[in-house]
């Protein structure tokens, strides 16, 4: 029962909602029937539901039901089923309450379905009235514009030509809004996965919605300016198009919606990582700086989570600039927005990360043995470090073409769906092994680094190699 749709949407209630929602069912049910009675049941597990053995169907029957489930499971399933809709029901029935925009969409509806013209035509009027005042703080807001200038105009005018021309002009903006802001969004999106899984296709009508984004009209809409930026940034490598960036996310920060600043750091974190995969290593400091940010405004803490690449990611940018004292403070402070079960794993990591750039190499591999990687990224890292850790070394411990040998099949196991940094860590493995044997020539070397769009570690390998001697 833990992972039906019933139980995952009512996990996400805050407890005046959940209290509300018990007095619905006890509404809708009575308190005798079957659906208040398993719903009093599950209750009793609230806020986490997770008592993997009491919510087992056969268990939760024989509490419920006073006997065995035998071969009825549907008894309980269709009370689950009927208190999912109950719960869809009731969240729509709140949302419809209060005062808000689809509030009064779903009225004008309704007024027009009923052919009340000029109640819907008066509706219409207080829609776009209030959607007017929006600041265009997300993608929704601007389709918000758009709806409202779509009742107005296209539903309920009927005598266009008298209308007031200034009034149909706006309307056309909010659809250019609309559009050019939704298509710069999807087209960062479209820049971003290209870049991620070296795919290759062409962005088709994007330049065309650029064009419209740059017009006078459109100018001094922050969320355009910021999507614009962005996809330049990205899918034209324009990168002086950066101090803009800042300057749009510190400016319009108390405007813009937390998930779209999500979104555009997303873009942008991934654009940096992508660069310093090319040996670009002067991103590293782009990417604390939009780390730094994002801590000062609380970003991270907005979302309640945060995964253990993204934790470690930080941490590792911090020390590549040489910023030790912040990596641990910010580790310190954060490893709470850790999922419980990788926490401790991903802590450790972190620690190994600061003590690895500090070049504290034995310590990392101690560190690191007490590290037990969570997914592939947690993996990859962990092992990368260590490597470079044994090879800086050089005690004859550890048979470094051995590591690589076993680190190579790993990452050759785990490279379908193909992902960029499995390829990068592949083509640093290899040329540490080409290093460790010590069979080919310092110029063969030298030139399979240079041939490698993407590979971590370049110039730690470019160092290495300078060294070298076959």
């Amino acid at each position: 029962m833990q992972k039906s749709k019933f139980i995952t949407l009512l996990r996400t209630l805050e407890r005046k909602e959940y209290s509300a929602f018990g007095k619905y069912v006890r509404q809708r049910h009575g308190t005798k029937s079957i659906v208040p009675s398993v719903f009093q049941y599950i209750s009793s597990f609230y806020p986490n539901f997770k008592e993997d053995k009491k919510l087992e169907i056969a268990y939760a029957h024989q509490k419920i039901f006073k006997e065995p489930v035998g071969n009825n499971r549907t008894k309980l399933l269709n009370a689950l089923s009927d208190l999912f809709l109950l719960l869809k029901e009731f969240l729509l029935l709140e949302r419809v309450k209060k005062k808000s925009f689809e509030n009064s969409a779903l009225w004008t509806i309704i007024l027009k379905e009923r052919g009340l013209k000029s109640m819907s035509s008066n509706q219409a009027i207080s829609l776009q009235k209030e959607v007017s005042a929006f600041q265009g703080h997300s993608v929704f807001d601007y389709m918000k514009g758009m709806i409202a200038n779509y009742f107005f105009y296209y539903q309920f005018t009927h005598q266009k030509l008298s209308e007031n021309i200034s009034s149909l002009h706006e309307c056309g903006e909010d659809l250019d809004l609309f559009y050019a802001v939704s298509r710069l969004k999807i087209g960062c999106e479209m820049a971003n996965r290209k870049n991620l899984m070296s795919l290759d296709y062409n962005l088709r009508t994007l330049p065309a919605v650029v064009e419209l984004s740059k017009s006078k009209e459109l100018s001094n809409h922050p969320l355009l300016q910021l999507y614009l930026a962005i996809y330049e940034l990205i899918a034209n490598e324009k990168n002086q198009n950066f101090p803009k960036i800042e300057n749009i996310l510190v400016g319009y920060i108390d405007v813009i919606e937390p998930e779209e600043l999500h979104a555009a750091l997303s873009y942008l974190h991934n654009y940096a990582s992508a660069q310093i995969r090319r040996g670009n290593e002067n991103y590293w400091d782009m990417t604390h700086r939009l780390n730094k940010f994002s801590v000062e405004q609380e970003l991270f803490g907005k979302s309640g989570e945060m995964s253990t690449s993204q934790f470690n990611n930080i941490i590792q940018a911090a020390c590549k600039v040489e910023e030790f004292l912040w990596a641990s403070s910010f580790k310190a402070a954060h490893q709470k927005l850790l999922e419980e079960s990788v926490r401790d794993s991903a802590t450790k990591l972190g620690e190994a990360i600061i003590l690895f750039e500090q070049k504290n190499y034995r310590t990392t591999l101690e560190k690191l043995d007490k590290v037990k990687p969570t997914d592939l990224y947690h993996e990859i890292r962990s092992r990368s470090l260590k490597l470079i850790s044994h090879f800086e070394l050089e005690n004859g411990a550890v048979d470094i073409v051995g590591f690589c040998i076993a680190f190579e099949g790993y990452l050759k196991r785990n490279r379908k769906p193909r992902r960029e940094a499995v390829e990068a860590t592949l083509r640093f493995v290899q040329i540490v092994k080409m290093l460790a044997r010590q069979k080919a020539a310092k110029n063969a070397i030298l030139e399979k680094i240079d041939a490698s769009d993407s590979i971590y570690f370049k110039t730690w390998l470019l160092n290495k190699t300078a060294k070298y001697k076959k």
